[in-house]
């Protein structure tokens, strides 16, 4: 798919578990794997050699998951209307 190239962001888009570990493989150490589904139902995943070792960063985003106000670490934020 990437032809055989290593990504900066991946995004899981399917909201299938089994996907997970195939998908994480191909971000760049240090790079960032971002959930923009709702996976339901396990997966199996070696946390130390996929997450831990590369420093990949794992960001889920449910909208209620998501701070009312930007950080200088979170500059995804909500906005709030009144």
């Amino acid at each position: 798919m990437t032809k055989g190239e290593i990504t900066d962001i991946t995004f899981e888009v399917t909201g299938n578990p089994k996907v997970i570990p195939q998908a994480i493989k191909l971000v760049k150490p240090l790079g960032k794997f971002i959930l923009l589904s709702s996976p339901r139902g396990p997966s199996l995943l070696d946390f130390h050699d996929e997450v831990n070792a590369p420093s990949r960063i794992i960001i889920g985003t449910h909208f209620s998951s998501q701070p009312v106000y930007e950080t200088p670490y979170n500059p995804w934020t909500r906005k709030k209307k009144y």
